[in-house]
């Protein structure tokens, strides 16, 4: 089963406002927008792992977060991943994210005590607003880097991580939820 470890992100209207400008401004562009009721910041992608392993997953993820508390990030800026010619990720960025990537390597850590193995690229945490699925250069897009490259979208409240089972229909990625993992209060 396809699955992998996120927060998910509740969109303020700053969001999914710049999100609608995007989507308009390149709505004759072949890109898979990342609809904003499933948007989420992955914490590690496990692909394909065989069932057996979600309570083994779970155990190490309860035992390595029973003592992290709840925190927040930012929401931050706007970039892409590839080139200007060739941008292949349209992303929003993330900011205050020392707690975030401490989250993240006790993640990386449990699932490895499992025996999964996660890419070996450094953690650069991110929100995926659109893959773009053309070798094209999207015409605007170094202004609107320029002109959004500071620009606040919100702070993320992290109260609890999520393990996801991700279904690949031809409509697009179906994500259910196979565990929660809550942070202690603060």
């Amino acid at each position: 089963m396809r699955s992998f470890i996120a927060l998910d992100i509740n969109p303020s209207n700053e969001l999914s406002s710049f999100y609608f400008l995007l989507k308009r401004r390149y709505n004759q562009y072949r890109i898979s927008w990342v609809e904003p009721t499933t948007f989420h910041l992955t914490l590690a992608f496990l692909g394909e792992i065989p069932e057996r392993l979600v309570d083994e997953i779970s155990f190490e993820l309860q035992n390595g977060t029973k003592g992290l508390s709840a925190f927040q990030f930012s929401l931050k800026g706007f970039g892409y991943f590839g080139s200007l010619r060739n941008p292949r990720v349209l992303w929003i960025g993330v900011e205050n994210n020392h707690l975030l990537k401490g989250l993240q390597k006790v993640v990386a850590n449990g699932v490895s005590n499992c025996g999964i193995e996660l890419e070996k690229r450094e953690f650069s945490p991110h929100l995926t607003v659109g893959r773009v699925k053309d070798n094209v250069e999207l015409p605007g897009l170094k202004k609107l880097v320029e002109e959004h490259s500071q620009t606040f979208f919100q702070h993320v409240g992290v109260e609890q991580f999520v393990l996801y089972k991700s279904e690949l229909t031809p409509l697009g990625a179906v994500h259910s939820v196979l565990q929660e993992f809550p942070l202690k209060r603060a």
